[in-house]
């Protein structure tokens, strides 16, 4: 009895470092239990989760890197240094989001097990500020292999400092930022009434898509509950916008409406910056009309599906495309094209495809993107491609590992169309767009 008042003790008026001892030993602990090893390789990095964890310091490793203080580097500065290293910014470009890249050039080369420590204000803007240094804050990441798989800090509870946090990223979002926190006036509210201090910490589930070597939509285990705010919380924190998180369905009438192409296509530019993920999607949108008019189908209908099947993923992965089936909802797009849809990610939601719209993009858009990889591998890309080739390629597992071979099985055979068939169908439809050829 006397050891678990200590240990209620210890964790009542807890912090970020007590907090990282919790998160090694848990780590370990799933190590042992569950693969009864230590020792992990991913990404061609090795790491033994028993080793002593390395605390590395954002600011330091970044000055010590690039030679630039992240207080006061100008953001011209970094932008110049990204654009040396020949770094994508895709979506809203602000300070924050420019030094972060930074840090994340180093990243992907630490093996770990390491914490990431002391990260400005600026870039976490819940988390508590160090005693006696206001910019920085007693945050930390969990590195391993390159990656970021978990997220804790010492909880910020005073409510006014943290309702004018929420207010700044708030307005960050209003402005474009799509990363930038939410108001959750809710928290707010219950910090009124009093909490000790303490420590949270958020684990990735990329964790246990990492140590089973499973892909994400494979490990996604829930879809993302829709946030509502009461109306009295709007008045009495004077929020700006009530419906707290900006989406397109203000832009747009909830009644039903007529799709068309145009609009498919300014709704992709808006919401993917990825040229890849733009080229994926005119690749299976193409596919998908050409086997609407082969199938006597609605072609504009099933282009339309093609084109814009991910439209959440870019800034939404771990969501997807459950985000986006919600906007099709506010949108009044066709039942057909929402339940095609949400079942080409049958696996995440558990809806198996029912109507031959939902059956062909499962067929496609899978093996659209193992076709894409090995036509990067010819010399003449999809030019003198034959699906012998294609085939022998499939069975390579090693190859595009990451592509879902059992979603485009079970697609094809849901189509009832002939897997040789079906990918020399493809192959001709790839062959005629213009900005797949080498």
């Amino acid at each position: 009895m006397q050891e678990y008042y200590q240990l209620e003790w210890y964790w009542a008026y807890a912090n970020y470092e007590k907090n990282m001892d919790l998160v090694r030993e848990l780590f370990l602990h799933i190590a042992n239990s569950v693969y009864q090893k230590t020792q992990f390789e991913k990404n061609g990095l090795k790491f033994d989760l028993s080793d002593k964890w390395e605390k590395i310091d954002y600011a330091k490793i970044i000055n010590d890197t690039f030679g630039v203080d992240v207080l006061t580097v100008s953001e011209e500065e970094v932008l110049n240094i990204l654009k040396k290293k020949n770094v994508k910014l895709p979506g809203l470009i602000n300070r924050a989001r420019l030094i972060d890249n930074l840090w994340k050039l180093i990243r992907k080369d630490v093996a770990g097990p390491a914490f990431l420590i002391n990260q400005p204000k600026f870039i976490s803007p819940l988390a508590k500020s160090v005693t006696g240094n206001e910019n920085f804050t007693e945050r930390f990441q969990v590195i391993v292999a390159g990656s970021e798989l978990g997220n804790g800090y010492s909880e910020l509870n005073d409510p006014f400092d943290q309702l004018e946090r929420f207010k700044d990223q708030q307005n960050a979002r209003e402005a474009g930022d799509e990363e930038a926190q939410m108001m959750d006036v809710d928290f707010v509210e219950m910090l009124e009434y009093g909490m000790p201090p303490t420590s949270g910490y958020g684990q990735s589930e990329r964790i246990f898509w990492f140590l089973e070597g499973i892909t994400g939509r494979e490990g996604t285990l829930f879809p993302q509950l829709r946030k509502k705010i009461d109306d009295i919380n709007i008045q009495i924190y004077g929020l700006k916008d009530p419906n707290i998180i900006k989406t397109p369905s203000k832009t747009r009438s909830k009644e039903k409406i007529t799709i068309n192409k145009k609009d498919a296509l300014m709704l992709l530019n808006e919401h993917v910056k990825d040229e890849y993920q733009k080229l994926h999607a005119f690749m299976v949108a193409n596919a998908m009309e050409a086997y609407a008019h082969k199938l006597h189908e609605d072609p504009d209908l099933w282009y339309i599906t093609g084109l814009i099947h991910d439209l959440d993923y870019f800034n939404y992965p771990t969501e997807h495309p459950n985000r986006e089936i919600e906007w099709l909802e506010n949108w009044g797009y066709p039942e057909e094209m929402i339940h095609a849809i949400t079942a080409h990610a049958h696996r995440t939601n558990s809806i198996e495809p029912l109507t031959p719209l939902a059956n062909m993009l499962l067929a496609i858009d899978e093996l659209a993107g193992f076709l894409y990889a090995y036509s990067l591998m010819r010399p003449d890309g999809f030019e003198n491609m034959d699906g012998k080739s294609v085939k022998k390629k499939f069975k390579d597992k090693a190859f595009a590992k990451k592509i879902d071979r059992d979603d485009i099985i079970y697609g094809i055979e849901k189509s009832g169309v002939d897997f040789d068939e079906h990918v020399e169908f493809l192959i001709s439809v790839f062959k005629k767009m213009g900005e797949l050829k080498k």
